[in-house]
């Protein structure tokens, strides 16, 4: 054997190995040197030698020939049956994530959900409580009718002041007759 025959089988050899055709490296080379031999790695002489036998030396080689098809159609079903295994296992694989997903989707969106509704119970409960006037606000801070001695405000100065800023026609709390429509518009010299 030569160099370039050596490099031909060991490249045969890995090909065989990465297809999965090969149990190991030893297979591998032993397969390869059966294949390249079979193609063409023969002289000259001894293929016009099997070439010159009668008819059944040839009907014999066909007969191998067959057997040896066999053997890889054998292995081609076993690759096939691997290969169909596999991808349905992968498959599985993939359907169970996928539902695992889904199911998670399914409880992120029911807590979703429940958070929406606790939210705007809540926001409802606060928008049901009237607000409260500031005396009895101050009435639940310090007590009933106490107004503690440090207190600023006289006591008849915040009852007046919060309703005359409740009245005031910036606030809202007018009618049309109380105010001109001239003073929200500006027309110019009359």
């Amino acid at each position: 054997m030569d160099v370039d025959q050596i490099q031909k089988i060991n490249t045969l050899a890995l090909q065989l190995l990465n297809q999965g055709l090969a149990k190991d490296r030893a297979d591998a080379v032993i397969q390869a040197e059966k294949i390249y031999k079979g193609q063409g790695g023969e002289d000259y002489a001894e293929i016009r030698g099997r070439l010159e036998p009668s008819q059944p030396a040839v009907t014999n080689l066909r007969k191998e020939d067959k057997v040896s098809l066999g053997l890889s159609e054998d292995k081609i079903k076993e690759i096939l049956e691997k290969n169909t295994n596999f991808l349905v296992k992968t498959i599985k694989e993939f359907h169970e994530k996928v539902s695992s997903m889904e199911k998670e989707m399914v409880e992120l969106k029911q807590k979703l959900r429940n958070v929406h509704s606790s939210v705007s119970t809540s926001s409802q409960e606060s928008s049901q409580q009237a607000p409260q006037p500031a005396q009895q606000v101050a009435q639940q801070t310090y007590g009933l009718g106490e107004i503690p001695a440090n207190n600023p405000y006289p006591r008849g100065d915040t009852v007046k002041s919060n309703q005359s800023s409740a009245s005031h026609p910036r606030v809202g709390n007018f009618s049309g007759a109380d105010v001109s429509i001239e003073k929200f518009f500006y027309m110019g010299h009359k």
